[in-house]
C-alpha cells in the first residue's frame, strides 16, 4: 500500500507543530527605531482584540413589516387595476419613498380630519 495522499499535509502541521515560539526580546524605547537584517525573518502574530468580533452578526432575514406590527391591520379594498397601476408608476416616478398602503393611509386620515 502506498502513501496517504494526505501524508505531506500531515508532515507539514507536524513541522509547524514542532516549530518553538520565539519568545518576545527585550522592549526597545518607543523613540528608537529597530531594523532586522535582510537574513532575518521575523515571525508577526496578529493581535485579536476581545472587545469586538471579527465578524458581526447580522439578523437573518428580513426586517419585520406591517403584517407583524401591531399597529397595522390588513384590509381588502377593490380599486380599477389600471387606477392602481397608474397609482404604483407615479409613486416610482417622483421617487415617493411611500408605498400604496402608506399613500392610502394618509389619504384616509385627510378624509377623517376634514370630516370629524
Amino acid at each position: 500500500m502506498g502513501t496517504s495522499k494526505f501524508a505531506a499535509l500531515k508532515r507539514v502541521r507536524q513541522e509547524r507543530d514542532e516549530d518553538p515560539v520565539q519568545p518576545a526580546g527585550p522592549t526597545i524605547p518607543s523613540n528608537q527605531k529597530r531594523t532586522v537584517p535582510s537574513n532575518q525573518s521575523v515571525k508577526v502574530t496578529p493581535v485579536i482584540s476581545a472587545e469586538r468580533p471579527l465578524f458581526e452578526k447580522k439578523p437573518r432575514g428580513r426586517p419585520p413589516g406591517k403584517r407583524s406590527h401591531e399597529a397595522y391591520t390588513q384590509i381588502t379594498a377593490y380599486i380599477r387595476k389600471e387606477t392602481q397601476q397608474e397609482v404604483k408608476l407615479a409613486l416610482l416616478q417622483r421617487r415617493d419613498e411611500r408605498d400604496v398602503s402608506e399613500l392610502i393611509e394618509e389619504l384616509l386620515t385627510h378624509w377623517l380630519k376634514s370630516n370629524t
